[in-house]
Parts: C-alpha cells; sequence; structure tokens
C-alpha cells in the first residue's frame, strides 16, 4: 500500500495547525505512507516532510517519487520506517491501462472528489530492503477536497473485490455530516470502468480491538485478515462470496469522529516521523495536557 499525500491528513501536526488558524499550507506537511504486509518483514513508513517537488509529470516527497511513464506509473521509494527503525527501498511499477475516469463528488457540497485513475490494473514490485518481487493485481485512485475530511464526513468505508471474470468490483460508502449517507458501487476491467446496477448487501464486521465497527459490501462474509488495527482506522482481506463466487476484497474503514479524539493526537506521532521524534512527542504531550 503506497498513498502520496499532499497534506498529511493522518498528521497531528496538521491537525493541531488547522485548529489554531486558518489558511494551513497543506504542502508544509505531506508525506509518502507506504506499508509492507509481509509475514517474514512487515513494515511502515509515515514520515512527514514539506516542499515536495510537483509536476504534471512527477511527484517528489522527500527521497521518494512517483512519476508518469507513458501508460505506466513508476513509484521509487527510499523511506525510513516507523516506530522501528528499519528501511523501505525499491520500485513499484504500476500499469495504468487506457481508461480515462472521471472525478465522483462525495458529498452534497461537492468539496470532496474521488477520482477511481486505475480500479483494475497491474503492478510489479522489486524491492531491495526488504528484498522482496511479486506481480500482482493492482488499484490506483486519488482524493481531493476544499475543506479537512472531518469537516464533511464522519465515517468512510471502501472495499475493492476482483471476480473470476476479470471485473474489479470497486464499494465506497460514505457517512456526510450534513447530508443522507451515500453509497457508490463500480465494476472495472482494463477497458472500462461503469455504475455497478446491482445492489450488495452491506454487512457489518466484528468490532476491532479499538472498537470500530467495519462495514463491508459483500453477498456473505467469511474469514477477516486484519492488516491495519488503529484507534480510527482499520485495513483488512475479507474472505466471503460476492455475486454467488468465492471473493476476497481488500477493505478500509475510516472514523473521523474517532481521529478528532485528543487520546487519538496523542498516539499518532508513534507511528509517523517528522524531524526529530522528540519534538514531536513532546508537542503531543502539550496538547494532552493543556500545557503552553
Amino acid at each position: 500500500m503506497i498513498i502520496g499525500m499532499l497534506g498529511n491528513v493522518f498528521s497531528p501536526a496538521y491537525y493541531a495547525a488547522r485548529k489554531r488558524k486558518r489558511g494551513v499550507a497543506a504542502l508544509d506537511h505531506c508525506t509518502m505512507n507506504v506499508a509492507l504486509y509481509d509475514r517474514r518483514s512487515p513494515r511502515w513508513a509515515l514520515t512527514e516532510t514539506a516542499g515536495p517537488s510537483l509536476s504534471p509529470q512527477e511527484l517528489r516527497i522527500g527521497a521518494s517519487a512517483m512519476r508518469v511513464e507513458g501508460s505506466t506509473l513508476v513509484v521509487t521509494l527510499d523511506e525510513n520506517t516507523s516506530p522501528f527503525p528499519g528501511r523501505i527501498r525499491g520500485e513499484v511499477r504500476v500499469e495504468l491501462g487506457s481508461v480515462e475516469a472521471q472525478p465522483i463528488h462525495l458529498d452534497r457540497a461537492q468539496r470532496h472528489r474521488w477520482t477511481p485513475l486505475a480500479a483494475h490494473a497491474r503492478c510489479e514490485v522489486t524491492l531491495t530492503e526488504p528484498s522482496l518481487r511479486f506481480r500482482g493485481a493492482a488499484y490506483l485512485d486519488s482524493n481531493a477536497g476544499d475543506e479537512p475530511l472531518e469537516s464533511a464526513f464522519s465515517a468512510w468505508s471502501w472495499s475493492r473485490a476482483t471476480l473470476s471474470d476479470g471485473r474489479t468490483i470497486v464499494s465506497y460508502d460514505v457517512t456526510p455530516r450534513h447530508s443522507e449517507p451515500g453509497s457508490i458501487l463500480l465494476q472495472a476491467t482494463p477497458a472500462s470502468l461503469l455504475p455497478l446496477a446491482a445492489s450488495i448487501p452491506c454487512h457489518i464486521l466484528p468490532r476491532t480491538r479499538f472498537g470500530i465497527a467495519p462495514r463491508v459490501r459483500m453477498d456473505t462474509v467469511g474469514r477477516i485478515e486484519t492488516l491495519e488495527d488503529t484507534p480510527f482506522y482499520a485495513r483488512s482481506r475479507v474472505h466471503g462470496r460476492l455475486f454467488g463466487e468465492p471473493a476476497v476484497a481488500v477493505h478500509e474503514e475510516l472514523c473521523l469522529d474517532r481521529f478528532q479524539k485528543q487520546w487519538v493526537q496523542f498516539l499518532l506521532p508513534f507511528r509517523m516521523r517528522r524531524g526529530r521524534a522528540p519534538g514531536l512527542l513532546g508537542a503531543s504531550l502539550r496538547r494532552l495536557w493543556g500545557s503552553r
């Protein structure tokens, strides 16, 4: 999993700055979030930095970069991990296909947009640290907004699953603060991206360690592999059935009400890097205890 963020939505420093004043520069809080769910060597990188290099063809954040080469997205990774020291180095190549996706508005005010750029893609991963190489299915999208996520939504749920006929099914359920919940269902192939006419039941999964109740759209739900279990966010591989056949969905649940809790903001620095860790930890302690 790789997310390039211009305005780190997981950043306690960015969140605190927005609370203090308006007009905070998102480009002062950027990160290349990388998660590797390898049983032998799981790794997590979330290093916040300022001043990314940005052009229509390339995004460079710190020592890592994303660039477009024809119909391929090339991601070069050079990241330090947290909370335990380590490295993630190497290259990921994503074949984007030919579908030209259009932005989809997630809220009634049209301040938040989601674009499934390559919902049905293939990738090749070649890492030197740790030593790992594989090919497989991939997915690429983008989110953009004119206000903080927590201002518009209390929660959202997203999943994707690939069927035996080659289709990728993508679901996006949002809980806006100022309107009724919304749901988007799409089906993607290498050559098309279309709305899904059929409905899919929504199941509430068992609560996570931190009390989040994820929702996933599948016919039936079986085994659940938890990948991330945090106070405000959960990511899983959900085994079940979809349109009458076995399927595995990659699923994410985001609770923005929980994200705003003071104790959650205090814990976030333990999983990310920004400058010197003591300084960031100290800032969290000052916010927690109300000192100046």
